[in-house]
């Protein structure tokens, strides 16, 4: 499995050149399957170089992989490697762990377990797997976290609340209060690199916007990305009738839009005969994907 092999190689070199560095998400199911992009984070900046290099030098020495985009760092640096038959190995290094106005870092003090390949640091994987979607609107499958003694104090009662099953809105503003309380610098720096990003969403878009003749049906398209390179989109979306900030909010989220108004502004066109021909529209998109992200 390609992307078994690769997250594997991954952490295994990483480990082995003592870097300051955990699994955030996307190892679940290890050793028997593995997620579709590995959320990782670090100590400091070298560090976070130092695996994007290893993580490249994997993918270079992978005979599989064919195709290494690295799309804006809207979220955070993110590398893919896309195999000739269209598998994905993402990693995406979160430094720090942010939502909203609340942060946490990694800390060597929190590791207990350094001899696994996927290092954990217990708060920060139960913060990015069950806290940050919850405070999304989306809440968990899971509550990943086993020992509740390392949670910091403005933490706690939203875990409880976790557990139990029930968020409200007035747990989420209590958990953001907490935090300010606490935290009052870290708060409004985190308040003000959260605008940026959301800003950024409209300047850097992660994907191109594709042209397609109208002679090709909008579903037909939709399900023959969907079936083919569905590990490498998130999602596909008819951006026709959708507004310009619609579009590059989708674009930010790593999604393939296309549209069949010519006056939109396009980056690439893609003909009918160039859909029938499977083996030329694929690499087509990944290579417009890659050209588009100057990698």
């Amino acid at each position: 499995m390609f992307r078994l092999n690769i997250y594997s190689q991954f952490a295994d070199q990483a480990n082995k050149s003592k870097l300051s560095w955990c699994v955030l998400h996307g190892d679940e199911g290890y050793p028997d399957t593995i997620g579709r992009d590995l959320d990782i984070t670090c100590a400091s900046y070298k560090d976070q170089i130092k695996l994007i290099e290893l993580f490249k030098k994997c993918l270079n020495n992978e005979d599989e992989c064919k195709w290494i985009i690295e799309p804006d760092p809207i979220w955070g640096p993110r590398i893919l490697g896309i195999s000739s038959d269209f598998d994905v190995a993402e990693l995406h290094i979160i430094r720090p762990i942010r939502s909203f106005i609340i942060s946490l870092e990694y800390s060597k003090d929190r590791i207990k377990n350094k001899r696994e390949l996927f290092i954990h640091d217990e708060l920060l994987y139960f913060f990015k797997g069950s806290v940050m979607p919850s405070l999304n609107g989306s809440f968990p499958k899971e509550v990943s976290l086993t020992d509740d003694r390392n949670l910091p104090w403005w933490l706690l009662s939203y875990s409880s609340a976790l557990q139990n099953g029930k968020i409200s809105l007035y747990d989420r503003l209590s958990l953001y209060l907490k935090y300010f309380i606490s935290h009052p610098v870290s708060a409004i720096s985190n308040l003000i690199r959260w605008s940026r990003t959301k800003i950024s969403i409209f300047i850097h878009p992660a994907t191109p916007v594709f042209y397609i003749d109208s002679k090709i049906k909008s579903d037909d398209f939709i399900k023959c990305i969907r079936d083919n390179l569905g590990r490498v989109f998130f999602d596909v979306v008819d951006g026709s009738g959708l507004s310009n900030s619609a579009i590059q909010k989708m674009r930010a989220t790593q999604r393939l839009v296309f549209s069949k108004h010519k006056e939109r502004e396009t980056d690439s066109f893609i003909s009918k005969k160039l859909f029938d021909n499977k083996e030329m529209l694929f690499p087509f998109i990944l290579e417009s994907f890659k050209k588009f992200n100057g990698k």
